[in-house]
């Protein structure tokens, strides 16, 4: 949305809606300015592996509570280094960990070692020809590798919710940005589809509304006013001196599609839109000149688009 509202810069357009809704707040417009909360956003975790697991693992510095699991994990990881190089030292030969789970953290020494373990030394398993060990150390590395890990394991349940809780605190520039592109999307619509009519007008909106007029010459139905479909146009006139019309007809002879095109085409004339008909004159409403396209805005957006 940032990029498509760039795109529009150099326009300048005549239509003070359509310049506001197409320029940043901070410029003196409606857009708000939500390229370093998208960069957040887009920093904040691994977009791929979201997309492929399903899962929200955020960067360093976005969750406090995980920033802290992790430390102490590597922290653990660390002094569990230093103590395995001080057994290799005691043992005199190449020592390592051995265990999953809750068994984790045993020191694996060879059976022609077994002399160098005393008493601080706690059997856990073995065979023939290896020995496995506890000792106070394993054990609090353990208890605290467990109690890290939980820790690590709840922050990242939570993640997902802290940050969906971060999106909605922008809610109102969320709101705001996409308020204002679908009012551009209704609008390049309209253009669109104005630049697309053979034959069309712009109405002409009356001021006077002591007596509602609708009057509609060689109008035709916006949605069957289209290449390949033969369309008889017709005239459609209620004026204050006559607000009601008789329609009377066979089945399937186009009654309802009469009264559906004048209601359409009422609503085109009211919003600005180029409409499918030779003239049209509206007054049964107030009409706002700020809200309508001008010509040349008109033309402008179907080229840009």
């Amino acid at each position: 949305c940032s990029a498509m509202v760039a795109s529009f810069s150099s326009e300048n357009f005549e239509s003070k809606f359509l310049k506001d809704i197409t320029t940043l707040e901070k410029e003196g417009g409606e857009f708000p300015d939500i390229t370093e909360l998208l960069q957040y956003f887009d920093n904040a975790f691994d977009q791929a592996s979201a997309r492929k697991e399903g899962k929200i693992v955020p960067s360093r510095g976005v969750d406090q509570d995980l920033d802290e699991a992790n430390d102490n994990i590597a922290n653990i990881e660390l002094e569990m280094k230093d103590y395995l190089k001080e057994q290799k030292r005691h043992f005199g030969c190449e020592i390592k960990y051995w265990g999953t789970g809750k068994n984790r953290f045993q020191l694996e020494v060879p059976a022609a070692k077994l002399s160098k373990a005393n008493n601080s030394y706690e059997l856990a398993s073995g065979t023939k020809t290896v020995k496995r060990y506890v000792t106070t150390e394993t054990k609090e590395f353990l208890e605290r590798q467990t109690a890290a890990e939980d820790h690590r394991d709840k922050a990242l349940m939570d993640i997902q919710r802290k940050m969906f809780e971060q999106f909605s605190r922008h809610a109102n520039a969320w709101q705001k940005a996409i308020s204002c592109v679908s009012l551009l999307d209704a609008l390049i619509s309209l253009a669109m589809y104005s630049n697309s009519l053979e034959e069309s007008c712009f109405p002409d909106i009356l001021t006077d509304f002591s007596k509602p007029v609708v009057d509609v010459k060689d109008g035709k139905h916006p949605c069957l006013d289209t290449l390949g479909i033969s369309y008889i146009p017709n005239d459609t006139l209620i004026d204050g001196d006559s607000r009601l019309i008789v329609l009377t007809g066979p089945n399937m002879g186009g009654k309802s599609t009469l009264m559906r095109q004048t209601g359409l085409l009422v609503i085109l004339a009211q919003i600005g839109c180029m409409v499918p008909a030779a003239e049209v004159i509206n007054s049964n409403i107030k009409h706002e000149n700020s809200g309508r396209i001008k010509s040349n805005d008109r033309m402008t957006m179907g080229r840009i688009w």
